[in-house]
């Protein structure tokens, strides 16, 4: 029985249509193709060998893929592709859809979707079975071992397959959100203010001074301008702070963003509220401790403090954990602010998801703090 595709049109929707594989597809029809890449903690992608017999790239090394057939999203052909083809069971929570584009292929396949799946996980390589049909062998490589393969004629050529793979090999010792933050349509985290903030914004005096710190692609930097408060605003990211200088130009606000490393920042001024989020778990337990207290030293007296950690009720995910140095003790957070007001207290468990098919649980602990 014939394969058989849905029709997607030119945005990549499906139109419910269906096409038979190995006919010629209509004039603007698309079809989806993955192409999965699985990376260890190591930093090595997990490749296979073509099987030796007719078709293309014969014997050539390659990563993993296929086309999506009827009924099945790209998440979906990803983990099949991927157990049909090397015998592999991937964790949907440790892949990442990495890019979306577009081609127009060369024989009757016509037009085509490729999504590009990243997935961090340790495998076995004792346990790939390969399909007799598509592969032969399998080997973990690091990307300078994959370089020297194109050179050599080894691996599947990047103009033909893969002409992402220089931005791949960039990104993927990176953590997710520096992929969202260089997109420049997604939306790394939740659109708007965090949830505290928007419950907070009122109480603060008109005019405020304002420090955001690891503020991302601008979300409560961004807001609190609008309200007409002065703020501060740096990270890590220089894709995150030029996403956001380009946000706040859009909708005609003036931010001081600054890209700069937690442990690098000096504090030069005083302010009347000082936010954090999702941030002060990921530097060393040293850094982010010294860090918390020169933010309240730099607190206006009746300032106040936001801060957002992860704690160790929930492990760190995978992908966040070679990034995350100090998970919070549950409970830790409030200790640091003995002498202050605690005007608001949270501790639990939350879901989350990102651009590109990205879910993760966290434990989290928030406070809202005044300094009396």
């Amino acid at each position: 029985m014939s394969e058989v595709w849905d029709i997607l049109d030119e945005n990549g929707n499906v139109t419910g249509r269906l096409h038979e594989r190995g006919k010629p597809m209509q004039k603007g029809d698309y079809h989806l193709v993955v192409q999965v890449w699985i990376m260890n903690s190591k930093g090595e992608f997990l490749i296979s060998r073509r099987a030796l017999g007719e078709g293309w790239w014969v014997g050539m090394w390659q990563t993993t893929g296929g086309c999506a057939i009827a009924g099945d999203d790209s998440l979906k052909t990803a983990l099949k592709e991927t157990r049909e083809e090397i015998g592999i069971t991937l964790d949907p929570k440790n892949g990442q859809r990495f890019k979306r584009y577009s081609e127009s292929h060369k024989n009757d396949d016509g037009n085509v979707f490729i999504d590009v799946w990243l997935f961090r996980q340790d495998v076995d390589i004792t346990t790939v079975v390969f399909e007799p049909k598509e592969t032969s062998d399998a080997m973990w490589a690091s990307k300078e071992q994959i370089i020297q393969m194109i050179y050599k004629g080894e691996f599947i050529p990047p103009d033909e397959a893969y002409p992402y793979i220089d931005e791949l090999f960039y990104f993927c010792d990176k953590p997710f959100w520096e992929i969202g933050y260089s997109d420049k349509i997604a939306t790394t985290f939740a659109k708007g203010p965090t949830n505290d903030v928007t419950e907070f914004y009122k109480m603060l005096k008109p005019g405020s001074l304002i420090l955001d710190v690891g503020c991302g692609e601008g979300r409560n930097s961004i807001f609190l301008t609008e309200q007409g408060h002065t703020v501060d605003a740096f990270d890590i990211s220089e894709a995150g702070i030029k996403k956001a200088k380009s946000i706040a130009a859009h909708r005609g606000i003036n931010v001081n963003f600054s890209v700069c490393n937690l442990n690098d920042f000096v504090f030069e001024k005083d302010y009347d509220a000082i936010l954090s989020h999702g941030v002060l778990h990921l530097p060393e337990k040293e850094v982010r401790d010294k860090f918390i207290t020169k933010a309240q030293v730099h607190t206006r007296p009746g300032g106040y403090n936001l801060i957002g950690v992860f704690t160790n009720r929930l492990p760190a995910t995978p992908d966040n954990a070679p990034f995350t140095k100090s998970l919070f003790e549950v409970g830790e957070l409030p200790t640091k602010y003995t002498g202050w007001k605690i005007l608001s207290h949270e501790e639990s468990t939350f879901h989350d998801s990102h651009p590109g098919g990205v879910s993760h649980e966290h434990a989290y602990e928030r406070i809202i703090a005044q300094k009396v």
